[in-house]
């Protein structure tokens, strides 16, 4: 590697996700410079913090930054003068975000010097995407200087701002005036209307918009979008968005997810198909009327990739299978969280239909059974995203890839599986006790099981998605040590949720860790067996470790926050609440100790 040219390093290191490039970049310093490549930079993302301001001047960088991020909800006090001097020192910025920033505004000066908006306007031509969220203090007077230092923007998000919308529904452009007092969307339509064919990419999440005000904006001359985010916008509903497919028929990217009104029309997704044939990416999330209208006719959007329709109320199984296992399609990612209609047929349906999906959400799908994971493990070896939290028919024979000969384990397998039976009692009782043939049964299928694994017999366990990303299998109560450790093992995997599976132990966790070494985020919230030898396993071999959920563990003690402190150097966000074993000293000493450290923690309260 000491010999190969800093742009064939640079090339290998395109293949290497962030935390990897980090890592790699250590190494030596011909592999730090090659790590600077101005195509790496595009995904990094530089952070402003508080702390940051403590010297007069910005520090100069010996990287290219191209994406930098000003304060957060938590810190967003930014003064004018350090912006100032620190964007004119990235003259290869992209994108910029100043977000929460409302200290930048709230005087109304910002940029109000003219040899200052001079040098900016010169310098920052290479700025393309904006971000102006949750900003209670902009006005026309801000927003309009602002802009014009950014000549080139194609991207902007106004989400969760207060923009006043006039009220008889007319938003005229030539009418409008410079209010210093409050942020007008007639002045967000004068300088859409300026640079109507730049403009690619608008946010106008949680805002007051309405169809009038929609109308206005998508019917501006010369303006084709490629993506809008209405995410939140209450006052939308189907009319507003079938003029935006009308007008904006060549939209790629729609999310009007959290549209409490929109879906009310039968043709409401038939009008998307004739209008806009370029979309690929559809998000409907928390939409609950969407399920009434004709799923079935999503089948015809040949050009969709990303389907997003999860917490809908009255979506049934036969529309999903007719709108989403078209041959026709090819899908990429599918979230369906909170779908109680879909079952083992149509999971069966999508897989065999759609075997390129790399993301697929299934949350709180509770009738799909082992039926559907052994489907998944079989058809979907693209994978890197799976979700099939508070799936409670999920066992380990899924886990596995052997179905037993009726397909589902049953619900009485264990003995603290007793959701929300009256027949049954946690404690052994004279009058009720359980299904004693069921759990033979049961027992007779996991030996089954363990002889084919152990005979090397080809089965389809979920190890064999060799590209998954992230696993979350929390609140499936029929999980245990068994199945994770034989099907939990991939050399990519980075997130891992097993929250509330009260089956698993310390043998079963530490095995999975040693299986999966770029794990980064862990989530054991609730899984109350585990003790002190779980977290030390984490230490041990999780060097990558970044975020760890370790909540309500009772027989977590001092000595893990101890470990946690020592050897997880890269940590930084912990939630260790209500984990009865961990004293208030312990957590004081970890404050002080790490102060890099986010940590969440609540005692009990007795």
């Amino acid at each position: 590697m000491d010999q190969l040219l800093p742009e064939i390093v640079s090339y290998i290191f395109r293949f290497l996700g962030v935390s990897d490039r980090k890592e790699a970049s250590l190494v030596c310093k011909k592999w730090y410079y090659a790590s600077l490549d101005p195509y790496l930079q595009r995904d990094v993302v530089f952070k402003c913090r508080l702390q940051d301001q403590n010297y007069a001047t910005p520090r100069p960088f010996g990287r290219r930054l191209t994406h930098i991020s000003f304060g957060d909800e938590h810190s967003s006090i930014v003064s004018e003068d350090y912006l100032t001097q620190l964007l004119l020192k990235c003259s290869h910025l992209y994108h910029l975000d100043l977000s929460f920033c409302n200290s930048l505004f709230l005087s109304g000066q910002l940029f109000s010097n003219d040899r200052d908006r001079s040098s900016l306007t010169s310098c920052l031509t290479s700025v393309k995407e904006l971000k102006l969220s949750c900003l209670r203090h902009m006005t026309d007077v801000t927003f309009t200087r602002l802009l014009s230092v950014l000549v080139n923007v194609e991207s902007i998000s106004l989400a969760s701002n207060n923009i006043i919308f006039n009220n008889n529904g007319s938003h005229s452009r030539g009418g409008t005036f410079n209010s210093p007092a409050v942020f007008n969307f007639s002045s967000f339509l004068k300088f859409v209307e300026v640079r109507a064919t730049k403009f690619k990419h608008v946010d106008l999440s949680f805002t007051a918009i309405n169809d009038q005000a929609l109308e206005d904006f998508c019917r501006i001359p010369s303006l084709c979008l490629d993506e809008l985010v209405l995410k939140g916008c209450v006052e939308l509903t189907d009319k507003g968005i079938d003029t935006l497919s009308k007008h904006q028929n060549q939209l790629q990217v729609l999310d009007i997810s959290n549209c409490k009104t929109l879906g009310t029309g039968k043709l409401f997704f038939r009008k998307m198909v004739n209008n806009m044939p370029k979309l690929h990416t559809l998000k409907a999330r928390k939409c609950p009327h969407v399920g009434q209208c004709d799923i079935q006719s999503l089948a015809d959007f040949s050009s969709l990739h990303t389907i997003d329709i999860g917490e809908a109320l009255n979506l049934y199984e036969n529309d999903l299978i007719k709108g989403l296992c078209s041959s026709t399609q090819n899908l990429a990612i599918v979230q369906l969280a909170y779908c109680t209609d879909v079952s083992d047929r149509f999971v069966s349906a999508l897989c065999e239909s759609n075997p390129q999906l790399k993301h697929l959400d299934l949350t709180a799908c509770r009738k799909i059974t082992d039926t559907s994971l052994h489907s998944i493990a079989r058809n979907l070896l693209s994978l890197q995203y799976l979700c099939l939290a508070y799936c409670h028919q999920i066992s380990d024979l899924g886990l596995l890839g052997y179905v037993s000969e009726e397909g589902v384990a049953h619900r009485h397998l264990f003995e603290h599986d007793h959701e929300t039976c009256t027949c049954t009692r946690q404690k052994e009782s004279r009058i009720f006790s359980p299904p004693k043939g069921i759990l033979k049964q049961h027992q007779s299928s996991i030996t089954k099981a363990q002889t084919q694994l152990d005979s090397g017999e080809i089965l389809f366990k979920l190890s064999n998605l060799l590209s998954l990303k992230t696993l979350d299998l929390s609140s499936c109560p029929k999980i245990t040590d068994l199945g994770i450790v034989e099907a939990v093992k991939f050399q990519e995997l980075k997130s891992l949720s097993l929250e509330y599976l009260p089956k698993l132990t310390d043998a079963g966790i530490s095995h999975v860790v040693r299986c999966n070494p770029s794990l980064e985020t862990v989530s054991l919230r609730g899984a109350t067996e585990l003790t002190d030898t779980t977290v030390n396993s984490l230490s041990t071999h999780s060097r990558r470790l970044q975020s760890l959920n370790i909540a309500q563990n009772d027989k977590l003690t001092d000595a893990s926050i101890q470990n946690l402190s020592q050897r997880c150097k890269r940590l930084r966000h912990l939630e260790i609440s209500f984990c009865g074993g961990i004293s208030c000293d312990a957590v004081m000493t970890l404050e002080k100790s790490r102060p890099d450290l986010k940590f969440h923690f609540r005692p009990h309260i007795y």
